[in-house]
């Protein structure tokens, strides 16, 4: 009976309360809380929470521990918490234990490179920020400010490397920066120092010498890494007040399409970056250069001869000059030329001139109708450069002198008979001549405007000249007159005509046809032979083809293509094709292509360009990568695109950009950026990585990419690989990357 009353009593008592947690401790850094506390005996669990107060109206952090520590499993802000802990045992929660700590400010990244005010030569240094690993960090958040360093106005960047490199840093600008910790939940550490450093210019450029007399201009320099292009400007003076010629170059070679005038002429160029930002116009008397253009070859006069009597047909002939797009000729009753009203003033494209020569039926004098007696004349060299008001006057040749009696012709009474002994030659001296009849053997490849020559008609007094493209001379010539009226004609009293101007080159299958018309005035029935209803005589033109010289046909080219042929004055003088001889032509400007095709089809020219000398260098655009095909043709005095030449091929192959760190097949831990020496004429730079040291480019294994870098290195945002946690069964394998730049 005592033991159940006894029972019952014990049944009937409270259970025992839940002690309290003791001697609170706290274990805090920026990064991780540590709390701990004495243990309740016979606890199942413990409660933990964390405020900003003592209250706890708004809780920061709660948690349940099975030990008698916890850690939270956010990060807090900086400043003082406070937290609590209590007891559970058979569901029943005890009182709150009560403690407070402070969390500290997070430390900030430390800056390790560039050191602050640094000068970063360019290209070769390029710009790397990098700073130590701070423990906790999850990423970095890197600010780049201009050079006011205010903070204002700054750009961020996000990284999970200690290194990183600005696409963007303009050589000449000086840059603020700084990096701040992630540690996440969007919480930043305070940022660390702000360091400045200076983006170096561009190497300043170097000029090639060039000879003090050039006929020629071509201008070089040197090639600078970092340089997207080239800014040259020409002055007539040494001050550069009177640009002649200014424009950017994309390569270190520059020859005008256009000759310059015969003067002395100042030159410098400067290098312009991918930004188009370029160094002040240089100074200094070195980086100044300076020539004397001129054009010294003087024509040679041929015909007639010194002091001698003009008989039989008047003509006058010299030899030809280099670049020359024609000739000025003066003809005048004094040696001196002191007026223009002593001499007489005419042009031509052609090296040998007719005299007597008029356009309708009415005989009068023009151009360089010479005077009676003694006359005395001299020509000089015109390079128009595709400008009849813009030219070049060469120098005048000798002068010479000659008689001139004009002739006593009595026009016959009867109608002229027809005309006889027609042919063609390239000049008033040659022997060699071409007849062509039409209905016989025709003339072939004949290279120039001939000279059209032919018998003379008892009783005539002057000539007709006729030239069509098609045999019933219903198509004439430009300039040559109409079928239908006379008086649009070109006439002459002379047995022999040249053409001021030059003719086209005939296509395959046309012809020029001509016909000639003797005429008396006064005669009777008809004062001229009956109009021609066809042409009696034909001829075709085809110029030589220009020689070219470099590159050589299927030639490897890098960088800036340099083309070169032969002179075509040269080409011409060597010609042994066709009946009548070499011509005496040279070209006022030579047209050249550039195609991706041979056929040179529509949509496959990458460069079409005219140019007045014998060399050429694109200034204006780069070529693409592969195989190109270039072709030129002469442009004769009166603008007529002549002769291609052959096609010619080569392959244009830039350099591949030389890898400099890491080395090839190296371990590293940490990537702190991938470097390449800089290379020339690259304006951007395209880097991909990939896993497996896959050099075949394959997609699935591309691992980091990006595009249009300015400079010669790269850091990837994020790692590249992660390694497997090493364990008893596991250790950790490298991870081979295969890394691909190219640059354009």
């Amino acid at each position: 009976m005592v033991a159940g009353v006894l029972a019952s009593m014990l049944a009937a008592q409270p259970a025992a309360a839940v002690g309290r947690p003791g001697n609170l401790s706290t274990k805090a850094e920026p990064t991780a809380v540590v709390l701990s506390w004495r243990p309740v005996r016979g606890a199942d669990s413990y409660h933990v929470q964390i405020s900003t107060t003592d209250s706890f109206n708004s809780v920061l952090w709660s948690g349940e521990s099975l030990s008698t520590m916890a850690t939270p499993t956010r990060l807090l802000a900086p400043g003082t918490m406070h937290w609590r802990v209590a007891a559970e045992q058979d569901g029943r929660v005890g009182t709150w234990s009560v403690g407070k700590f402070t969390l500290p400010r997070s430390k900030s990244p430390v800056l390790v490179a560039p050191a602050d005010g640094a000068q970063l030569a360019q290209p070769d240094e390029a710009v790397l920020l990098e700073w130590e690993s701070l423990p906790g960090a999850q990423a970095y958040q890197v600010e780049v400010d201009d050079a006011n360093g205010d903070w204002i106005d700054f750009k961020t960047a996000v990284t999970s490397l200690t290194s990183y490199a600005p696409i963007n840093a303009t050589p000449g600008g000086t840059y603020w920066w700084r990096v701040r910790g992630i540690l996440g939940e969007g919480n930043l550490t305070p940022p660390s120092e702000a360091r400045s450093f200076v983006v170096g210019e561009l190497p300043k450029v170097t000029l090639k010498r060039t000879e003090p007399l050039l006929e020629d201009v071509v201008l070089e320099w040197d090639a600078k890494p970092g340089a997207v292009r080239y800014e040259i400007r020409v002055s007539t003076d040494d001050d550069f007040n009177v640009i002649t010629d200014q424009r950017y170059v994309a390569g270190t070679r520059y020859s005008p399409p256009v000759t310059y005038d015969n003067a002395n002429y100042w030159w410098q160029v400067r290098a312009v970056n991918v930004d188009g930002r370029a160094e002040e116009w240089p100074s200094e008397s070195e980086r100044i250069g300076v020539f004397r253009r001129h054009w010294p070859e003087t024509p040679s006069l041929v015909w007639p001869q010194d002091g001698s009597a003009m008989t039989g047909d008047p003509f006058l002939e010299w030899t030809p000059v280099p670049k020359a797009s024609g000739y000025e000729i003066q003809v005048g009753s004094e040696p001196s030329f002191s007026s223009s009203a002593t001499f007489r003033s005419c042009s031509t494209n052609q090296t040998t001139f007719t005299l007597k020569a008029f356009r309708g039926t009415r005989i009068s004098p023009g151009g360089c109708e010479p005077f009676n007696g003694t006359n005395y004349w001299r020509v000089r060299a015109l390079d128009n450069h595709g400008s009849a008001t813009a030219r070049v006057n060469g120098v005048f040749s000798s002068i010479g002198s000659f008689t001139y009696s004009a002739p006593s012709n009595t026009a016959g009474t009867t109608t002229p008979a027809l005309v006889t002994g027609q042919r063609v030659l390239l000049a008033g001296t040659r022997t060699s001549s071409c007849i062509g009849a039409v209905g016989a053997e025709p003339c072939t490849e004949i290279p120039a405007t001939p000279v059209f020559d032919w018998d003379p008609v008892p009783g005539a007094t002057y000539y007709q000249f006729y030239l069509a493209h098609d045999v019933k001379l219903t198509n004439m010539v430009d300039n040559y007159g109409d079928l239908g009226n006379p008086d649009s004609l070109v006439s002459t009293t002379s047995t022999r005509f040249m053409p001021s101007g030059s003719l086209p080159d005939t296509q395959a299958g046309e012809a020029y046809y001509w016909y000639v018309r003797a005429c008396a005035p006064g005669a009777k029935p008809s004062p001229c032979s009956l109009t021609p209803t066809s042409a009696s005589h034909a001829f075709q033109k085809k110029s030589a083809p220009v020689r070219l010289t470099t590159p050589a046909d299927g030639a490897t080219v890098a960088d800036w293509v340099t083309f070169g042929w032969e002179d075509y004055l040269a080409t011409n003088l060597a010609w042994t094709a066709g009946a009548v001889g070499a011509p005496g032509q040279a070209a006022l400007q030579y047209h050249v292509q550039v195609a991706t095709s041979p056929s040179f089809t529509s949509g496959t020219i990458v460069d079409d360009r005219r140019v007045d000398q014998t060399t050429y260098t694109a200034f204006d655009r780069t070529y693409p990568e592969g195989t190109l095909y270039w072709r030129v043709q002469a442009v004769d005095g009166s603008d007529n695109e002549l002769t291609w030449s052959s096609v010619r091929s080569f392959t244009k192959q830039s350099p591949a950009p030389e890898l400099r760190s890491p080395e090839d097949a190296v371990t590293v831990s940490g990537l702190r950026g991938l470097r390449w020496k800089p290379l020339i004429g690259a304006k951007y730079y395209d880097v991909e990585i990939y896993r497996n040291a896959d050099t075949a480019a394959s997609p699935s294994n591309r691992v980091a990419w990006a595009q249009n870098i300015r400079q010669a290195l790269f850091t990837p945002p994020r790692p590249l690989c992660r390694r497997p946690r090493e364990t008893a069964r596991r250790r950790p394998r490298s991870c081979p990357l295969a890394v691909m730049r190219t640059a354009h």
